[in-house]
């Protein structure tokens, strides 16, 4: 076993924020097999400064980044320790790893990332405004008896039509398909893009009434979608 790829908070499990006790056994199989840890943070990257994989401890030698580093623009890139990057170091020859690609070194998709400016204080506010939209989003269930609930961490979210707890893949699969595809065409008519599986991220440029139209438009198709299914 060469490596293993862990998303910190991965969307096609439910949104939710890898566990501690996770972590440890990442780093203990680690450790004691020798391969390396790989954090997936083309979606998570957005929760820090640093990145997401600080945020639960998670030590990894390798790092993935997508898109959010190029402002939206198509842009791929990796990261890691000395030791695991030394590979693509030409400098002392020919490298060990080659490493090039369509994209590499785009001064359009560069100039676009700096021009996003995701400093540390876009990000802190990013992540307040996600954790008001998802409080908001499940008083409103609850208040209105929907059994249904938004996950996620930071600017991430994601809706789940259930209200059993969501702790990983199986508890996180959606048995109501039609019902999620509805909720994304009505969101949709009220001028708000989730994805098909109804989740989403918290951009820059939105302010507290985009977050305030968010939630209702999303606490409303879901209580309208529910209510015709009796």
């Amino acid at each position: 076993m060469a490596a293993l790829i862990i998303d910190p908070v991965p969307s096609r499990a439910g949104m939710v924020p890898v566990s501690k006790k996770m972590v440890e056994v990442v780093h203990a199989a680690s450790e004691k097999h020798g391969f390396l840890i790989i954090s997936d943070e083309v979606i998570s990257f957005r929760l820090s400064f640093a990145g997401a994989h600080p945020l639960f401890g998670l030590r990894p030698d390798l790092i993935t980044l997508g898109k959010i580093i190029g402002g939206g623009l198509p842009i791929g890139a990796v990261a890691g320790s000395a030791r695991a990057m030394s590979v693509f170091d030409h400098t002392q020859g020919k490298p060990g790893v080659a490493l090039g690609g369509t994209f590499s070194a785009n001064r359009l998709v560069m100039a676009a990332g700096l021009a996003t400016a995701l400093v540390e204080g876009a990000i802190a506010r990013l992540n307040r405004l996600g954790s008001d939209l998802r409080s908001a989003i499940n008083l409103a269930f609850v208040e209105k008896r929907v059994p249904a609930q938004v996950t996620g961490s930071g600017s991430l979210f994601r809706l789940h039509l259930t209200s059993k707890p969501i702790s990983d893949y199986r508890s996180s699969r959606c048995n109501a398909r039609d019902a999620l595809r509805s909720i994304h065409a009505a969101a949709l008519e009220q001028g708000v893009l989730l994805t098909p599986n109804c989740s989403g991220a918290i951009s820059t440029p939105m302010e507290q009434a985009h977050i305030d139209h968010l939630g209702a438009a999303v606490t409303r198709a879901g209580a309208e979608i529910f209510a015709a299914r009796g």
